[in-house]
């Protein structure tokens, strides 16, 4: 049984417009990932920490970040890390620090 407004002949032609959309998007982002369809950049200021072929499109032709993508970065906004243990104070005084005097052990 057929409800009124609904037409059979309508969604099957949706359905083949819909199912050749999708194969043409398919086709495009299979060609993405052939060799050497795009190259593959480093991210400025990131010392190649971040590099690939994902961030091909946040940089331009010079090797510069895209303005879209180059926010300044605001320290406080930074998530603060716990310092490691024995590892230097990034506050401390930059003059060498002296070594301890050797003690002499206990005598018994």
């Amino acid at each position: 049984m057929v409800e009124a407004g609904y037409s059979t002949r309508m969604t099957v032609e949706s359905n083949h417009e819909t199912a050749k959309s999708n194969a043409d998007q398919a086709r495009e982002d299979r060609d993405l990932y052939e060799p050497d369809a795009r190259k593959s950049v480093v991210v400025p200021g990131t010392h190649g920490a971040l590099s690939g072929t994902a961030f091909t499109d946040w940089v331009d032709k010079d090797g510069n970040l895209k303005p879209e993508h180059n926010h300044p970065v605001d320290e406080a906004d930074l998530p603060k890390r716990p310092a490691r243990e024995g590892a230097p104070d990034p506050q401390a005084s930059s003059k060498p620090q002296e070594s301890p005097e050797p003690q002499e052990p206990p005598h018994e």
